[in-house]
């Protein structure tokens, strides 16, 4: 049974951050705490495919918003994408830290990752990447091994392996939520590199946008081998660049495309032309879009609709051969739906699904919950004043009673 929290009976130590979640595995449908039935939230969908099998990772909450009552759900299909079995797995923290950012990976040697990020409440200044691997991909009900804490901060987008076979995790140390428990010093968005197969992460460089709100930083390596960076800030993306590998950044500057402060999706078809998935054109998150470059991500010029209704958000993406499968949410704190869309270049560039097996809209998880009110908006136990805003940082944040 899932803990809930109030200020009589949290862990007033922020280092239980630093110890592993529990895996709870289920053969059908979870208990009532982790049932969709019952989420009052979900977002954050991530997806891949290992074999035949397309997985989606995805955060729901038993509370009404994000914060220690968060979990992570596991969800997979064995007709591309055409029925699920739901929530196989939850991944639960039992005490006082926040469950975010799951990330889906898979690894040259074809071995799927689990990624997310840990956090006392909901933003401790240090967070925790952590990782784990799935053992048995085909089985009816995947398991998955000890998760291990890999480095500090948050990584909301997929690792990419550089030309030399380097891996590089794209993290960041959000700097936009100060509070007492900053360890690293380094609030920006930074890269680790990994060569022994994720064993070991080691800082490799960074770089701070002045306005980043939680950087969500992802990259894209060019055909001369340097590196491009999108961070979100307050208004849209800013972007910026290395020629040595991830080491050194140029200046962030204001991307080339208007948009919403939202996540967004880099990748890279095999033709080398980049695509972009985020909201093309538009202030809000609507209009979840694919953008093609054909300039490795300087300017785009062919845009494919995905989804044009309001409250879309968090694209992710997985290249299956020329195929993409792309996964957002929609309506978080309503229908709170985590949505599928299938295309090819060829589909981008038509403007329309017109290659085998696109589509657009396929659902993949739609929990019931009901809405939050505007009560249990007002007084949630984890409000952001947890953290001191950074216009009006102090030495002491509000809820002090709170921490150690």
């Amino acid at each position: 049974m899932i803990r809930k929290f109030t200020p009589d009976n949290i862990t007033p130590d922020k280092d239980i951050a630093l110890q592993a979640p529990d895996f709870h595995y289920y053969d059908g449908e979870a208990e009532p705490c982790f049932h969709r039935q019952n989420r009052r939230w979900q977002s954050a969908a991530t997806v891949a495919k290992v074999g035949g099998r397309l997985f989606v990772a995805y955060s729901g909450a038993a509370g009404i918003d994000e914060g220690p009552d968060n979990y992570n759900c596991m969800s997979y299909s064995d007709d591309d994408g055409q029925t699920w079995v739901n929530d196989y797995v939850i991944i639960n923290h039992p005490d006082y830290v926040r469950m975010h950012e799951p990330v889906l990976w898979v690894d040259p040697e074809g071995t799927l990752w689990h990624f997310w990020a840990q956090s006392y409440v909901y933003w401790d200044s240090r967070g925790g990447v952590w990782g784990c691997k799935c053992i048995d991909p085909a089985a009816k009900y995947p398991r998955w091994t000890e998760p291990r804490r890999l480095c500090d901060g948050v990584m909301a987008c997929k690792p990419i392996v550089r030309s030399d076979g380097t891996w590089l995790f794209p993290v960041s140390i959000w700097h936009n939520f100060p509070t007492r428990f900053n360890q690293t010093g380094r609030e920006e968005s930074s890269i680790y590199a990994s060569t022994d197969g994720g064993e070991t992460l080691t800082y490799l460089g960074g770089v701070k946008a002045p306005t980043s709100t939680f950087d969500e930083n992802c990259i894209c390596e060019r055909a001369d081998g340097s590196l491009l960076m999108l961070i979100r800030v307050q208004k849209g993306i800013n972007y910026t660049e290395s020629f040595d590998g991830g080491k050194t950044w140029t200046e962030p500057a204001a991307y080339c495309i208007p948009s919403p402060s939202a996540r967004m999706y880099l990748g890279k078809f095999p033709s080398g032309n980049f695509f972009l998935i985020h909201h093309y054109n538009f202030e809000k998150r609507d209009h979840m879009s694919v953008l093609l470059s054909h300039d490795e991500g300087r300017s785009y010029d062919q845009v494919l609709l995905l989804d044009e209704r309001s409250s879309v958000a968090y694209p992710d993406a997985f290249l299956d051969g020329d195929k993409v499968y792309a996964v957002y949410d929609r309506a978080r704190y309503g229908d709170k739906e985590i949505h599928m869309a299938v295309f090819r270049e060829e589909d981008v560039l038509a403007g329309a699904c017109v290659t085998d097996g696109a589509r657009i809209k396929s659902v993949v998880c739609k929990s019931h919950g009901a809405l939050r009110t505007e009560e249990e908006k007002a007084n949630r136990l984890w409000p952001r004043e947890f953290c001191t805003p950074v216009d009006t940082r102090s030495d002491a944040p509000k809820n002090e009673q709170y921490f150690k």
